[in-house]
């Protein structure tokens, strides 16, 4: 039955059928197919399954994303941002990465989000040995708390973030990467440890 549900599916994307669409109808075939076996499939099953799928708040952000994205590049917010980042540092070497950096560098500071920057250390905790330490640079109105608990409802407990420290800047290397060694070096000669 999974044979003639990925044959069914192989077809329709041979005939150029968009991957969303192919899934849905090689699933709804499979169910039809099971109608004519011992073991049928319930019609409810796939409706249900549709709306569990839609629960997710990320999955639904997706394509929210996507129409903004769509609405900036309509509007020419993302043709004028690029050029912004060719006339900025275009005539360097390796421009053309470079463009492509400083045009996401862009994108992300007016994209709304109140955490500009961030990188997490472990800290020694007299109880449990080593602790996650989120430090992070903050750019809109939110405070240490509520990120704090958002990011807490996120992660699996074991990644729980159990201190916070608001700083100014987060030490990179010239291409950007986040020097942790430093953040867990100044954090070692910061509690003496």
């Amino acid at each position: 039955m999974l044979a003639a549900m990925l044959v069914v599916l192989l077809i329709f994307t041979l005939l150029g059928m968009e991957i969303a669409w192919g899934i849905a109808l090689s699933c709804f075939a499979y169910i039809a197919l099971s109608q004519v076996t011992d073991n049928p499939t319930s019609f409810a099953l796939f409706a249900q399954q549709m709306t569990v799928g839609l629960d997710s708040f990320v999955l639904v952000s997706v394509p929210l994303f996507i129409f903004a994205g769509e609405l900036m590049n309509v509007c020419g917010v993302t043709q004028r941002l690029v050029r912004v980042a060719a006339v900025i540092v275009g005539h360097m070497h390796g421009g053309l990465a470079n463009v492509g950096v400083v045009a996401n560098f862009l994108i992300s500071g007016i994209s709304g989000s109140a955490v500009a920057d961030a990188a997490v250390i472990p800290c020694r905790d007299p109880e449990a040995g080593e602790v996650p330490k989120a430090l992070v640079v903050l750019k809109g109105k939110v405070t240490p708390e509520e990120l704090m608990a958002f990011v807490n409802q996120q992660v699996a407990p074991y990644k729980k973030i159990r201190q916070l420290e608001v700083v100014t800047q987060i030490p990179k290397s010239p291409s950007g990467k986040i020097l942790r060694r430093v953040l867990i070096e100044q954090e070692r000669a910061r509690t003496g440890t």
